[in-house]
């Protein structure tokens, strides 16, 4: 599917040319909205990380949650990033605080 990544400003902040300094985390506020489209390049589901390592619900620093267009829940908050973080800390994963947009970027 094709899908689009934004940041807001605290996670873009945290960049250095486009991409997550050797060492580093996104800092507390930093927010991930991805957008994943369908083949008729409609939204299918948004997905959002949400950085907030005191959140009860975080793992591993983040808030995990996805929703679909009209609002409904697919993947709440309260599962602390279960159905997420298995893929998130493949290959680069972990070395870009479970970030993986980096690895699509060529």
């Amino acid at each position: 599917p094709l899908i689009r990544v934004r940041l807001n400003a605290v996670a873009a902040a945290a960049l250095q040319n486009g991409r997550l300094p050797s060492g580093a985390t996104f800092p507390d506020g930093s927010v991930i909205f991805k957008e994943v489209l369908s083949n008729s390049r409609q939204p299918d589901v948004f997905a959002v990380m949400y950085k907030d390592r005191s959140n009860a619900n975080a793992g591993n620093g983040w808030l995990w949650a996805e929703y679909r267009p009209g609002g409904d829940v697919v993947f709440s908050i309260t599962n602390r990033g279960n159905a997420c973080t298995a893929c998130h800390s493949l290959d680069r994963g972990p070395a870009n605080d479970f970030v993986r947009i980096f690895e699509r970027q060529r």
